[in-house]
């Protein structure tokens, strides 16, 4: 008989895995909030019975030791990793002591997510179509088919950022009732019989096979006998955070909200039921009051998007391109303007802004079959954003026929009537660049082409205008706006505090509470863009100081739908010297007293930003 073991294949002389793992990486940070929207969209997707509500639970289990599957060999080769990696590696060592910290407790955490209601997985393992292969034996692979939402892509990445080990064990009845076992890790790479490792490995029979013989898995992980096909997937050594059910249960309140309301989807985290019954209650407790507009994506409080849908005017279309299509809108008190947008899968995969005189939520629903395979074409592997260039030519000008239609629905709710054209000079240099996604080509008269041409580029531009002197605006139509007076210590963008507790907010802009923040009086500071660079632009940045100072910038890129941070790739003098940069961050720069300066920096985008920079004196 063939004893489960752990197995690590050799690299054979390819690439080491070291501890950045793209699969891994991405969902690191508010792990828990990924966690949930990525193991439920999956769910969803595999629903059995679509007159039921497929069940999604999560709950803390304690396994001794010698419960856990392959425990002492797993220790074991964490030692080995640690020998293999140097000191300096802090990253690696940093993990691998946290790893080997969490194996030598009497009792290791783990996170068991459950589904019901769903087909399970089935397939043998190199059956390269099938949801067991695509989920559990493949990376980089995905079993998306017509209408789903996720399917097994880069998402099934986020439960390993959860995991102080990297560890997870899957269990699986299908449909037929046939049970499937498996552990997968993903580590780093090691030295073992003087070989180097891949730190990607497997739990199974002979190592790689998965257990297919009930008798032969684990007790630990069986399910009952009267409970039907699902999955169940166990995150071992979770990382419990204090607020882990808070955190869980925002996530799934945020994106699945509309699941849970049509009575779809039903979600437990520990002793919080998630349902349409008390969805609402839940919203209140943790959304009422707070900001309406914060970090979090999808941006926008989904308490407003719920009570819009129940309460909001209801409009309905059948669009050229995608079908029928609804939408629900409702004016609000505070300012939001955001517009959720929905798919069939009825998760919340992004949210828009859109102008309007007042102050309004709504949400954007499209169910119809054709439309939905459209817009799932549209999406990247992360779901969160519709990319036109996804689905080919056509694809800018059905986003276009989304926006003109949802346009056309809040103009029609003005109550302000215009009653003629206010013609304000020069007012198109104060607006943010447009992101190529809108009506006319900036003339007025055509239609957007989707490439960019010798006309638009900022160095023709360039020799078109001249810089006035003292304005903050580039000749690139590109807005700045650098600390304004009277913000005071640290001024924040985004302040996270209700209307009764002013002030303690923490936005973007208020990172340098201990620094005075600058006036563009002080610090006077002017972006261009320069060039167009493989993966962003670059920017050239002319400062002016009033007097002798060392300072730091923090860049904004300013768009559509808001103020976010840049991310900096590199920023060098007019000497081509390299300049410190983390983030979107430049410090230590010396100035002085009237004497421009020149730097320039490179910003990883895919369009052109508007920046609004903020000065801070160190």
């Amino acid at each position: 008989m063939n004893i489960p073991r752990w197995e690590f294949a050799p690299t054979g002389g390819g690439s080491i895995d070291g501890i950045h793992n793209p699969m891994i990486s991405h969902f690191t940070g508010n792990f828990n909030y990924h966690l949930a929207r990525e193991i439920i969209q999956n769910s969803i997707d595999a629903r059995l019975d679509e007159k039921k509500p497929v069940e999604v639970k999560f709950n803390i289990e304690h396994f001794r030791k010698d419960e856990l599957p392959g425990h002492d060999q797993l220790l074991k080769i964490f030692n080995l990793c640690k020998q293999f990696w140097p000191l300096k590696n802090t990253d690696a060592q940093t993990f691998i002591a946290n790893a080997i910290k969490c194996l030598n407790q009497d009792e290791i955490p783990f996170l068991k997510c459950s589904d019901y209601n769903t087909i399970g997985l089935s397939g043998v393992d190199d059956e390269l179509t099938s949801s067991w292969f695509n989920l559990v034996k493949s990376r980089g692979s995905s079993s998306k088919y017509e209408g789903e939402g996720g399917s097994y892509g880069i998402g099934k990445g986020a439960p390993f950022a959860a995991s102080d080990i990297r560890t997870l064990f899957y269990f699986t009845k299908n449909e037929s009732a046939f049970s499937i076992f498996q552990g997968i890790a993903e580590l780093v790479s090691f030295k073992k019989d003087n070989e180097i490792r891949r730190g990607s490995g497997s739990y199974g029979i002979d190592g790689h096979t998965s257990i297919r013989n009930l008798t032969d898995i684990p007790e630990k992980f069986w399910r009952k006998t009267n409970i039907p096909s699902g999955l169940d997937i166990y995150i071992g050594g979770f990382k419990k955070r204090s607020d882990w059910k808070t955190e869980l249960t925002q996530s799934v309140l945020r994106n699945f909200w509309y699941s849970i309301y049509k009575k779809e989807l039903i979600v437990e985290v520990e002793n919080i039921v998630i349902s349409k019954n008390t969805m609402e209650k839940l919203l209140v407790d943790n959304f009422s009051g707070e900001s309406l507009k914060d970090d979090v994506e999808p941006i926008g409080n989904p308490l407003k998007y719920y009570e819009s849908v129940k309460n909001g005017k209801y409009f309905s279309d059948n669009l050229k391109s995608l079908g029928s299509v609804e939408f629900y809108f409702m004016e609000i008190e505070e300012h939001m303007n955001y517009v959720a947008m929905l798919r069939k899968p009825h998760m919340i995969v992004f949210s828009k802004r859109y102008q309007f005189p007042g102050s309004y939520c709504g949400v954007f629903i499209c169910e119809d079959k054709k439309g939905n395979q459209i817009l799932r074409k549209m999406e990247p592997p992360t779901h969160n954003k519709w990319e036109p260039d996804s689905y080919g030519p056509n694809g800018i000008k059905i986003l276009k026929e989304i926006h003109e239609w949802i346009r056309s629905i809040i103009k029609s709710q003005q109550k302000i009537k215009r009653k003629g054209i206010l013609d304000v000079p020069d007012l198109y240099k104060y607006l943010p660049f447009d992101d190529g996604l809108e009506n006319g080509d900036g003339k007025g008269n055509e239609e957007y082409s989707g490439q960019e041409t010798e006309a638009e580029t900022a160095r023709l531009l360039q020799k078109d205008e001249k810089q006035e002197s003292n304005v903050k605006i580039s000749p690139y139509r590109v807005s700045i706006v650098n600390q304004p007076e009277k913000t005071g210590i640290g001024g924040g963008l985004r302040g996270t505090g209700t209307k009764k507790k002013k002030g303690k907010g923490k936005g973007i802009g208020g990172e340098d509470g201990s620094k005075k923040a600058l006036t563009y009086k002080e610090v006077n500071v002017i972006p261009f863009i320069t060039q167009k660079i493989p993966n962003g632009y670059e920017y050239l940045v002319k400062i002016k100081s009033d007097e002798d100072r060392k300072c730091r910038l923090n860049f904004l890129a300013v768009g559509d739908e808001g103020t976010d941070k840049v991310n900096i790739l590199k920023a060098f003098d007019k000497f081509k010297q390299p300049i410190h940069s983390t983030g979107n961050k430049i410090s230590h720069i010396q100035l002085y007293k009237n004497t421009e300066i020149e730097l320039f920096i490179h910003i990883e985008s895919s369009t052109k930003y508007a920046l609004k920079v903020y000065a801070y004196e160190l």
